[in-house]
């Protein structure tokens, strides 16, 4: 494993997994739209549900996340989601998780893939967040494995894009918009699959009824089956 930023805690608790970009995008865009409600209930009675964040990421978060999901075409999905699996957390800190795996799970993990992960009973999973991470480290004996997981942000939005050089619609791939750390009604980085794409190409980026034109910046990061990279707006 790399050298640790943040000290470890060690904790008893479950934590929920799923690893692909493709999957993640398909369960986040099926299965959230009812999760509205659940939001505005959270911002009424508490504010902000997770520690350590502001109200307004909140807010943001149900203003990105939520109002535009109705508009999807997501129930031709429905048939291709995988399920999250549960997994025994080992210990946690401010940058992510450690987590164990049995053979008996009917999961893989692989170092590189991006994972949405929700830990059991935390706030989260009452209003349907998954903060979205990366398995930096993989270690098996016997049935038995461990993964170390580093968050890189509190949520996504799931997304098409395509080049604006391509009208065809059919040309969309899924992606996952996630937020800048300084201000969550700021998206700044998109995770794409593979590394098809080139710094400055212009994508148009659809999620609901919203439109973003966007211009590709540089690579911040890559793994199994995804690019991460910075864009700005070139509306």
């Amino acid at each position: 494993a790399p050298d640790r930023m943040h000290p470890r805690l060690r904790v008893q608790k479950d934590i929920r997994i799923l690893p692909g970009l493709t999957h993640i995008y398909r369960y986040l865009a099926t299965i959230n739209e009812p999760a509205a409600a659940q939001v505005v209930r959270m911002q009424t009675a508490a504010g902000s549900a997770i520690e350590g964040e502001a109200p307004a990421r909140d807010t943001a978060f149900k203003e990105l996340y939520i109002e535009g999901l109705p508009a999807y075409t997501w129930s031709r999905h429905l048939r291709d989601i995988v399920e999250p699996a549960t997994c025994a957390m080992v210990d946690m800190s401010p940058g992510g998780y450690r987590v164990r795996l049995s053979s008996a799970e009917k999961i893989s993990l692989k170092l590189g893939d991006v994972v949405a992960t929700q830990e059991c009973g935390d706030a989260a999973e009452e209003i349907g967040r998954w903060p979205i991470g990366i398995i930096r480290w993989v270690s098996s004996q016997g049935d038995q494995s461990e993964c170390g997981i580093q968050l890189i942000s509190p949520y996504a939005v799931p997304v098409h894009a395509r080049r604006q050089s391509l009208p065809d619609p059919e040309q969309q791939v899924e992606g996952l918009l996630l937020p800048c750390p300084s201000s969550e009604r700021t998206m700044c980085t998109i995770l794409l699959p593979g590394p098809h794409l080139k710094e400055g190409e212009a994508l148009e980026i659809h999620y609901g009824q919203k439109v973003l034109n966007i211009a590709l910046g540089p690579v911040q990061d890559h793994g199994h089956g995804f690019t991460a990279y910075a864009f700005t707006d070139t509306a």
